[in-house]
């Protein structure tokens, strides 16, 4: 049943994105860079509907990442959030921030430790899956041989 208005869901924005899309193409282009008027009729309700479409791309996929959590190994998923909260607070407190002056402005201390922290985290999850992807490959291989 949701599989089905899912479906008519896409069908119906498809169609309204594509009428607003053949709107623009129709419209003439060099009165389409001048006047303001015409501009605000013709890309603004295809903007709102590029609004829409993200808002219920992020609420679906929350309500349905929430709904896998639940139905899933609560255990298992409440541990994997708890290694990367691990990995952001230990990083965070190991990085170091000190105000920085730019041409742009100031990025004060306390960004600059967020700025640095990221860095940390990125490198610990990319090392961390680097050696899952070899460790999987390690383990295929002994069992193959087996």
């Amino acid at each position: 049943m949701l599989n089905k208005i899912l479906t008519v869901l896409k069908i119906v924005i498809g169609l309204v994105g594509a009428i607003f899309f053949l709107r623009i193409l129709i419209a003439d282009g060099n009165a389409l860079e001048v006047d303001t008027e015409l501009q605000n009729s013709l890309l603004s309700p295809f903007i709102t509907l590029a609004y829409i479409v993200l808002g219920l791309t992020v609420v679906l996929t929350l309500a349905f990442s929430i709904i896998g959590i639940v139905k899933g190994n609560i255990k298992k998923t409440l541990l994997t959030i708890g290694v990367f909260a691990a990995v952001v607070i230990i990083s965070f407190f190991s990085s170091t921030g000190e105000k920085i002056v730019t041409s742009d402005g100031v990025i004060s201390a306390y960004a600059s430790q967020w700025i640095s922290a990221g860095l940390t985290i990125f490198y610990v999850l990319l090392a961390i899956s680097i050696l899952a992807i070899i460790a999987s490959g390690v383990i295929k291989i002994i069992t193959s041989r087996a």
